[in-house]
């Protein structure tokens, strides 16, 4: 992993909404510990992303402390999230391909005042 890199993470979680049970794909579900923001710290990656709901661990894993890897990624450290991405066609690419590193392009909608925007994101292997 080189310095700026961008994080994927497939959970698989997401086969669960695209099956039709998006209760399921809501709740509980996977998704990034508290104890990432550090790692990610120390390699000073740019971005991370993922496909579940919730982004990070749900129901929280800290009794009351609701979407700390939030406040931590997006607030202390200035680093860019995704949730929600549909990383399954993208992870039967890299397996066939034998690569796993690839340019990616993820540029938010133009959304003035927002908090969030959404993306296309796209893959070039």
């Amino acid at each position: 992993m080189r310095s700026g890199d961008i994080v994927l993470v497939r959970t698989g979680q997401v086969r669960l909404c695209l099956a039709g049970d998006r209760h399921a794909y809501a709740y509980p579900s996977p998704g990034l510990s508290i104890r990432t923001p550090e790692w990610f710290h120390a390699r000073d990656v740019a971005a991370v992303a993922n496909d579940t709901l919730t982004f990070e661990v749900f129901p929280p894993e800290v009794d009351g402390l609701w979407l700390p890897v939030h406040a931590l990624h997006l607030v202390e450290m200035g680093m860019p999230q995704g949730q929600n991405w549909n990383l399954e066609e993208l992870s039967t690419a890299c397996g066939e391909a034998g690569r796993f590193t690839f340019l990616l392009a993820a540029t938010p909608e133009p959304f003035t005042g927002a908090t969030g925007a959404p993306v296309a994101p796209v893959a070039v292997l």
